[in-house]
């Protein structure tokens, strides 16, 4: 199975500390959906928004544990649920970690900065997924 990631799984460095290897992965993108900002939080939400693309990273070749382990990291706050993603020009299934029913209105509006995320906040976040997978 594919993934489609907008946040904090961007980056291969946080996918290779949650499954303990980096799976082929291209850019994409979602149509119609904005990576925003959870309040208080260093990550994103992703939400519906009418002629706006989402863009991201598609893993590829995800195994059911690979998603078990990324269900656990992404926790209670966030869902699966399948979309199309265009990639490379071409419309492709895959899954979505989405703000799960109820948390909706944590999202700020405002856009999340993935590159303000790398700079400042990307070191203390691996450290603190590698604390928990040691746990």
């Amino acid at each position: 199975m594919d993934l489609f990631a907008y946040g904090t799984l961007i980056f291969p460095e946080v996918m290779e500390a949650v499954l303990n290897r980096r799976p082929p992965m291209r850019p994409a993108a979602l149509e119609d959906h904005a990576a925003l900002q959870v309040r208080g939080a260093p990550y994103p939400g992703l939400a519906p928004r009418p002629g706006v693309r989402a863009a991201g990273i598609l893993w590829e070749g995800l195994s059911e544990a690979d998603l078990a382990a990324l269900d656990a990291y992404e926790g209670d706050g966030f869902t699966r649920r399948a979309v199309e993603v265009v990639c490379r020009g071409t419309r492709r299934p895959a899954l979505v970690y989405v703000p799960a029913p109820g948390h909706e209105p944590e999202l700020t509006g405002a856009p999340w900065d993935p590159a303000g995320f790398r700079r400042s906040g990307l070191a203390a976040w691996l450290r603190s997924v590698r604390e928990r997978a040691a746990r």
